[in-house]
């Protein structure tokens, strides 16, 4: 029952973690300057985890280590999903980059051999 509790709430924790992939292309396509405050998606992907808090205060569990041990858990396996897409996408950009990079490579070889 537990670990399937835990699951269920780190599932709805996670679930707007898939708007960071748009984060790169929203900031290079609008030409922003990088972001100093926390995206939209934070406060939503918090939400469930406040609202598991709130059961819990208002339970008849009495045991605060008890509470404590499973949000922390909570917020450990949302932690853990996060990095797990934000490593994703850093590999990706770096891929697109070093796909960038190739292509500006061959399009200034190529000019060489053009007759002027």
């Amino acid at each position: 029952l537990q670990d399937g509790m835990l699951k269920q709430v780190v599932a709805a924790m996670a679930t707007p973690f898939a708007a960071i992939r748009g984060i790169p292309a929203f900031y290079r396509m609008l030409n922003k300057p990088v972001p100093t405050k926390a995206s939209p998606y934070v406060e939503s992907s918090i939400r469930p985890l406040t609202a598991f808090r709130e059961v819990l205060v208002n339970s008849t569990i009495s045991d605060q280590k008890i509470m404590n041990c499973w949000l922390q858990d909570m917020v450990e396996g949302a932690a853990e999903e996060f990095t797990s897409q934000a490593t994703q996408l850093i590999e990706m950009t770096h891929q697109q980059e070093a796909s960038l990079r190739r292509l500006a490579g061959r399009g200034g070889s190529g000019g060489d051999d053009q007759v002027s």
